[in-house]
């Protein structure tokens, strides 16, 4: 409902954003445009560091530098999702390779976004980091809905391999679409 959609946004305004980046002095004007919209934001500058801090579960979303001193931005995307980090992944790049962007995307990345010489994508990393924090909530709801509904499935076959009477559910043109284990007792 919209309550729930706007708690979900407010929610995300408050996200901590780790962000891989090769500089911090590069990487301060997207630190500050993040802040301004709500954001927390902390830069680090060494990729096997991202591996660790994620692990402690105080960040919501990652921005990463495609580039960066003594670690490939691709390697520690491909280190985090081969971990079973699900922190939605924003991939930037001053190159603009499609390659780089095809590959970020099938390597797990939420979105990839080309860092520009005269700063236009700044405008851009809040909806980016928004989406993909949006989309991180609908695939944890997703996953949590298909859990309770195999438990809910699981339940229900428990209780019908205990009823000894056989039920049975036809569709509307009267075939059998289920019928209970009590049938093979009459088998």
């Amino acid at each position: 409902n919209g309550g729930e959609l706007k708690l979900l946004m407010n929610a995300s305004k408050q996200a901590h954003i780790l962000y891989l980046a090769n500089n911090a002095v590069e990487a301060k004007p997207a630190k500050e445009q993040l802040e301004r919209t709500g954001y927390r934001v902390e830069i680090v500058p060494d990729g096997t560091d991202i591996l660790s801090m994620t692990r402690e579960g105080s960040y919501n979303a990652i921005l990463l530098t495609h580039h960066i001193p003594g670690c490939d931005g691709m390697e520690v995307l491909r280190k985090l999702r081969d971990g079973g980090s699900l922190l939605p992944i924003v991939m930037i790049t001053e190159y603009g390779d499609e390659d780089i962007a095809v590959e970020s995307i099938k390597l797990g990345a939420n979105d990839y976004i080309i860092k520009d010489a005269t700063g236009g994508y700044l405008k851009l990393l809040s909806p980016l980091i928004e989406k993909a924090l949006h989309q991180a909530f609908l695939d944890q709801a997703r996953t949590r809905a298909e859990e309770v509904l195999q438990n809910s499935r699981r339940s229900r076959g428990d209780i019908l391999r205990q009823v000894p009477d056989i039920i049975y559910r036809l569709d509307p043109e009267g075939r059998i679409t289920f019928i209970s284990h009590a049938i093979t007792q009459y088998g």
